[in-house]
C-alpha cells in the first residue's frame, strides 16, 4: 500500500458506507482496493451456492471499470482463476500465488456464512499487512451489506420491498436504454427483444386471499404470505429479483433468453403453489400477469401492463399465467385500457 494512501483509508471507508445500493457498494469496494493497493487489476467475481464459477464480475483496471457478463469474458476469468477459487472455498481463507507476471491474491466474500464471491487482486508485490487490511475491508462490506439488506427487505416475508422494486426497475430500464443505443437501427427493437438477457416482470396475486383472511384469520393469512415467499425463493433463480409488492401481491423480475422461457418459469411457480397443501387452509392458487421490460417506457407503464394481464387472468378463471403482449396480439386487450390497482377476490 502506498504510504500516502494509508492515511486516507478512513476516507475510503466513509465512501463505501455512503452507498445505498448493493451494486454501487460492490463498485466502491473494488475502487477502494484498486486505489489503496496500487493494483494493476481488481476483479469482484459473484458466484452462486459456493460455486467456483462466476456468473458476473466487476473488473477495474487502468482502462476503466467494466461489468463482465459475456460468456467469453467469464470463460477467461474461470481459466485464470478457477483453481484459486476452489482453493479458497476449501480453505475458507485467502490465497496468494505468482501467476504469469503478477502476484495474484484471491479473497473470499462471505454472506450469511456462505461464500458468494471472490475479490482477485493483480499486482507486482504485496505484504501480510496488506492482506489483513483487505480482509477487514471485505468484512466492512459484508456488515454494511447486511444492514443495507435489512432496509431493502419486507419484514414478514424477507423478500425485497416496494421501495427497492422502484429503484431496481429504474436501473433495469436505464440499462436497456444503454444497450439499445449500442445497437444499429433498424434492427434495434428486434435485436433487443430477442436478446439473451431480456428482462420480464411478473405480478403474482394470491387468488381469494380475502376469503382466507376472513375464514381463518390474519395469522393464517400471514402464513400463506410466508409460504408464497418461500416457494418463490425455491422456484426462481438466485439472481432473479423477488419482491413483496404490497398486501397479497408479489413481483418477480427475471432474466431469460425468450418469452417462451419466461412463461415456463412463471408457470413452474404457479404449479408449485397449486400442488402445495397447507394443513388448515388446504390448497391455494395464484394468478400471474407478465410483461417484457424494454427501454421504451417508464416503470408505471410496465406495472400497468402487467396489471392488465393479471386482471385478465383473475377475470378469466384465475390460477393462470397471462402475457400482456400475447393478449394484445390476440385482441383480448387494447393498449388504450386505463390501468390501475384493482383488487379482485
Amino acid at each position: 500500500m502506498q504510504a500516502e494512501n494509508k492515511h486516507n483509508i478512513l476516507e475510503y471507508i466513509i465512501e463505501i458506507t455512503e452507498q445505498r445500493d448493493a451494486e454501487l457498494l460492490e463498485i466502491s469496494l473494488v475502487k477502494t482496493i484498486f486505489e489503496l493497493f496500487d493494483a494493476e487489476r481488481v476483479l469482484f467475481c459473484k458466484t452462486r451456492h459456493e460455486s467456483p464459477v462466476p456468473h458476473y464480475a466487476i473488473c477495474l483496471c487502468e482502462d476503466g471499470l467494466r461489468m463482465l457478463t459475456d460468456d467469453a469474458d467469464l470463460k477467461e476469468v474461470r481459466q485464470d482463476l478457477g483453481g484459486f477459487f476452489e482453493d479458497v472455498i476449501n480453505s475458507r481463507n485467502y490465497c496468494i500465488r505468482l501467476h504469469r507476471r503478477y502476484e495474484i491474491s484471491v479473497y473470499p466474500v462471505q454472506f450469511n456464512r456462505k461464500i458468494v464471491g471472490f475479490i482477485a487482486l493483480y499486482r507486482n508485490t504485496g505484504s501480510p499487512a496488506d492482506s489483513a487490511i483487505i480482509t477487514a475491508l471485505i468484512r466492512i462490506y459484508h456488515n454494511y451489506l447486511s444492514l443495507l439488506g435489512e432496509s431493502q427487505r419486507d419484514r414478514l416475508t424477507g423478500l425485497l420491498n416496494r421501495k427497492t422494486f422502484d429503484d431496481q426497475i429504474l436501473k433495469i430500464i436505464e440499462s436497456r436504454k444503454e444497450e439499445t443505443a449500442l445497437i444499429e437501427p433498424p434492427k434495434s427493437r428486434r435485436h433487443l427483444e430477442g436478446a439473451a438477457d431480456g428482462f420480464w416482470l411478473g405480478i403474482l396475486d394470491i387468488d381469494d386471499f380475502k376469503k382466507i383472511n376472513d375464514t381463518y384469520g390474519h395469522i393464517y393469512g400471514d402464513e400463506v404470505l410466508i409460504l408464497i415467499a418461500r416457494l418463490m425463493k425455491k422456484t426462481f433463480r438466485a439472481d432473479d429479483y423477488l419482491f413483496r409488492y404490497g398486501g397479497e401481491e408479489f413481483v418477480a423480475i427475471i432474466r431469460t433468453v425468450s418469452e417462451k422461457e419466461a412463461i415456463a418459469t412463471f408457470e413452474r411457480f404457479r404449479m408449485s403453489v397449486e400442488t402445495y397443501r397447507l394443513p388448515t387452509v388446504g390448497s391455494i392458487t395464484v394468478s400471474i400477469g407478465i410483461v417484457q421490460i424494454t427501454a421504451d417506457e417508464v416503470p408505471t407503464v410496465f406495472v400497468g401492463h402487467a396489471d392488465q394481464a393479471l386482471y385478465f387472468a383473475k377475470t378469466n378463471g384465475k390460477n393462470r399465467v397471462c402475457v400482456y403482449e400475447k393478449l394484445i396480439e390476440q385482441g383480448l386487450l387494447t393498449s388504450a385500457i386505463q390501468y390501475g390497482r384493482v383488487e379482485i377476490f
